[in-house]
């Protein structure tokens, strides 16, 4: 048995305004808190988080860390000692803005208040088409149909209380290291519905500025994020995206082979109102204006040294 009484989720977020809100509010439903670590936003998420803090009193927390090069890795490992100690956490769920618990309730908590190994939590992988409401705001309200099998297993690693300050957390929140990998439980039953591809504009900011972050941050391994550098290269040698291409980008998100898709929601249309999100004009032109902000920023300090 664990020791710790509460299970709470950390997330590392950046530019992450159009779905952020309904990560937060999904996801209370299952986590007793939630602490969001605002990665340098420019677009609205760091007003939005304002915003639910204060609606939402002591179950959400969040705090800024300016450092440049999409660095989650790093923040995530410095932020688990005192979170886990602060919010007696028996468990700590590591999510990104993307994703969002699917399973029973009460057998998503019994399980991981009595386990004390890492739980994986696999994705199953939503896709924008066609026929999807886009006068909905809430993306995980809008886009209804994922992929009807994950040709590759991939999920996300919780991080029992027992081993906070004795393993590592891994790029990407996929596994545990202690010198090796640490063995994790795997359950079907707990999943994460994944939607890391939302609209045209969001797809193009997302490949854009995490490719270039990879860029200004030091030695990023090998396969680490290369979905973003493929994209990024086609972007940047002109080809157009359009709406067709972002459903095909999505159904090969991280793989090679598309399959195809079926329906299966994960709330209903109009289930969960979002009260801070903006709609999604622009939003393209102002996270490019803000990364470029941002960069001279950083250049204007390094040349004050």
């Amino acid at each position: 048995m664990p020791s710790g009484t509460k299970i709470v989720g950390l997330s590392i977020v950046k530019n992450e305004a159009d779905i952020v809100e309904a990560m937060v509010r999904h996801n209370l439903g299952f986590l007793d808190h939630l602490h969001v670590v605002d990665n340098d936003s420019a677009d609205a998420t760091p007003g939005i988080l304002a915003a639910l803090e204060t609606e939402l009193g002591g179950r959400l927390s969040w705090s800024v860390d300016l450092r440049a090069g999409h660095g989650q890795q790093a923040i995530t490992n410095e932020m688990l000692p005192d979170l886990a100690g602060r919010m007696d956490a028996a468990h700590i769920v590591l999510l990104d803005a993307d994703e969002f618990i699917r399973a029973d309730r009460d057998y998503f908590r019994d399980t991981l208040l009595a386990c004390d190994i890492p739980v994986q939590m696999e994705w199953m992988s939503y896709v924008p088409c066609p026929e999807d409401d886009q006068a909905e705001r809430n993306p995980i309200a809008r886009i209804t149909q994922r992929r009807k099998r994950e040709v590759l297993k991939q999920g996300k690693i919780t991080v029992p209380r027992v081993l906070v300050g004795r393993a590592q957390v891994g790029a990407g929140n996929h596994s545990l290291i202690a010198g090796a990998r640490v063995q994790f439980l795997s359950d079907r039953a707990l999943k994460l519905a994944h939607f890391p591809v939302r609209s045209r504009e969001q797809l193009i900011s997302k490949v854009l500025i995490g490719s270039w972050n990879l860029r200004l941050r030091d030695g990023p391994t090998k396969n680490e994020a290369s979905h973003w550098r493929e994209l990024a290269d086609r972007i940047l040698a002109g080809d157009a995206i359009s709406d067709a291409d972002v459903h095909n980008v999505a159904l090969t998100y991280a793989v090679d082979v598309a399959v195809r898709v079926i329906l299966d929601p994960v709330i209903a249309p109009g289930a969960m109102p979002l009260r801070y999100t903006p709609d999604n004009t622009a939003l393209l032109e102002r996270n490019l204006i803000a990364f470029a902000e941002s960069c001279v920023r950083q250049l204007g300090s390094k040349a004050l040294l």
